[in-house]
């Protein structure tokens, strides 16, 4: 990974263009430890791949599935789990080593990517949500072709949040411009509406802003030229800019995530001892001069881990949490740190989920997997040496959803 300059922290502060900036500093140390409350051991994806290199994880309201699709080195594969991720099945291999993304909309699991074979092609293919299954008669079609450029990133997200209606793909090509295309659930025309951005690099993100009231309904994030960047895009006025801030970690991950017009967004910030996190926090829309910081990990001397590959999901009604991974020595560490309510305040204390030593310097994934009663947060690390992803349930399923937990006594027995 290419490293950019070191900036200090507190230069980093000072640039960031925002009203008010909260740090919420949190030191994991290691005299403390917050035992997760596990539903299951930690469970392996894709057996027996190795070489992981990217998941994507999501899951179906209607069935409950879960779902991750796995970009390997060799090519990329789509998995699913219809027991609460206590076990894991692969349902279709793409032979080609691919940029791709994964999102549930409707009643299919979608993949959008782009193979080593094609790399100015932006594909489609979908798989059942009840089986996993590919559909065979949808093939695979066609969502953008940015000739002469390549596909570098690609990044997906649908409206399955809120209306269910549409899925949205995005990709950077190495013309570092940015490309945004859309379509129905029938999935076999898509539009595109394209960002005025000629600076992208890597690391792209967006996600769905569900249940919105201001009318941007997407958002957007990336590293260009050094810089965390965050775009939002409106049903009727089209493209807006809202944030521009420094990226100066040693893997420029950036994560983004939405729920009724609060967006947070996260990075890895470099210093003196090595990659902290930071997230970004608006609820306002993602209006620019309203963006609030906060630190979710810093190492305070040479004797602390540094952090890399930060995630964050907002989709739970109830709050959010994210993740990241800390370099701390023959067993590197997996945290998650939650909030209740998806605005600013004080976040919980971290807590360490892998059984497995995760690989150093690798992304982290986290998804809200359920609504209602049922509902829990899944996540997937890469594991030290050989990259498989592992899938944890960081809190397990209720066990009754009918409910008797809430005294309802015609659902005793």
């Amino acid at each position: 990974m290419k490293r950019h300059r070191f900036i200090p922290a507190l230069a980093l502060v000072a640039v960031l263009p925002m009203t008010a900036v909260a740090a919420s500093a949190h030191f994991p140390p290691e005299s403390v430890g917050t035992v997760e409350q596990r539903a299951y051991q930690d469970v392996r994806i894709g057996d027996p791949r190795l070489g992981a290199q990217s998941v994507d994880l999501d899951f179906h309201r209607g069935t409950g599935n879960f779902f991750a699709a796995v970009s390997w080195a060799d090519g990329w594969s789509l998995n699913i789990s219809t027991d609460g991720g206590a076990t894991w099945q692969e349902t279709y291999f793409y032979p080609s080593a691919s940029e791709i993304s994964m999102k549930v909309g409707g009643d299919f699991a979608w993949v959008s990517y782009a193979s080593s074979t094609t790399p100015t092609q932006l594909r489609m293919r979908r798989f059942s949500a009840e089986t996993g299954a590919s559909d065979s008669i949808y093939h695979y079609q066609l969502v953008g072709n940015i000739h002469p450029a390549t596909i570098i990133d690609v990044a997906m997200t649908s409206s399955a949040d809120d209306n269910d209606s549409a899925v949205y793909v995005a990709c950077i090509g190495s013309d570092n411009a940015a490309y945004f295309f859309w379509d129905d659930l029938v999935g076999t025309s898509f539009d595109s509406v394209h960002p005025p951005i000629t600076n992208a690099e890597a690391c792209l993100d967006i996600t769905y802003n569900p249940d919105s009231s201001s009318g941007f309904f997407l958002f957007m994030s990336f590293e260009g030229m050094g810089w965390l960047q965050v775009w939002r895009l409106h049903f009727f006025v089209g493209w807006d800019h809202p944030l521009t801030s420094v990226v100066n970690g040693n893997n420029n991950y950036t994560a983004i995530s939405a729920y009724q017009d609060t967006i947070v967004t996260m990075i890895e910030m470099d210093n003196t001892y090595g990659n902290g996190i930071l997230q970004f926090v608006n609820t306002n829309s993602g209006q620019g001069g309203e963006w609030s910081a906060e630190i979710v990990y810093y190492p305070y001397s040479s004797s602390t881990p540094e952090a890399a590959g930060p995630d964050v999901s907002l989709r739970s009604p109830f709050g959010s949490m994210l993740t990241y991974q800390l370099e701390e020595g023959a067993f590197d560490g997996v945290y998650y740190r939650q909030r209740q309510g998806h605005g600013l305040g004080s976040l919980s204390n971290a807590v360490s989920i892998n059984d497995v030593d995760s690989a150093a310097q690798e992304q982290t994934t986290v998804e809200w997997l359920g609504a209602g009663c049922g509902g829990t947060y899944g996540v997937v690390y890469l594991s030290g040496g050989d990259f498989v992803p592992y899938f944890d349930l960081v809190t397990p399923w209720a066990i009754f959803c009918d409910g008797f937990e809430s005294g309802n006594t015609s659902a005793w027995n």
